[in-house]
């Protein structure tokens, strides 16, 4: 069983594993069931993941929760092994997809994320995935 997609903790037992899989699983679950709906029936699920993006009220926000965020994954690289390694190195190959979720609304605010974007492509240079 994959680690969750939606958890930024590693799980410590392989009971917390399943548990955490399986409700990632049920979520998007029920995402994918509420969109047959919306969709006249026609749903493709091939594919798709819930992503989780970054708490904050605004884009500021948002962009610093990001980077703590990813000093973490970083911090945790660099002094774990083995699964929990793995694990790791399977949020920073997620980071790029967070990231594109944080939306700007201005010039200063595009820099802002093109910044954190070459972050994050540095990291994963650092630490290939």
């Amino acid at each position: 069983m994959n680690y969750s997609g939606i958890d930024n903790h590693f799980p410590k037992t392989p009971a917390e594993k399943v548990r955490s899989s399986i409700t990632c699983l049920l979520l998007e679950l029920r995402s994918a069931a509420e969109q047959i709906p919306k969709r006249g029936g026609q749903v493709r699920v091939s594919g798709n993941h819930l992503i989780a993006g970054f708490s904050g009220a605004n884009f500021q926000e948002q962009v610093e929760n990001a980077r703590k965020e990813l000093a973490r994954i970083e911090e945790q690289l660099a002094c774990t092994a083995d699964e929990e390694q793995v694990f790791y190195r399977g949020l920073l190959k997620r980071f790029p997809g967070r990231v594109a979720l944080i939306h700007p609304k201005t010039a200063e605010e595009r820099a802002s994320l093109v910044a954190i974007q070459e972050e994050v492509r540095n990291a994963s240079r650092q630490s290939p995935v």
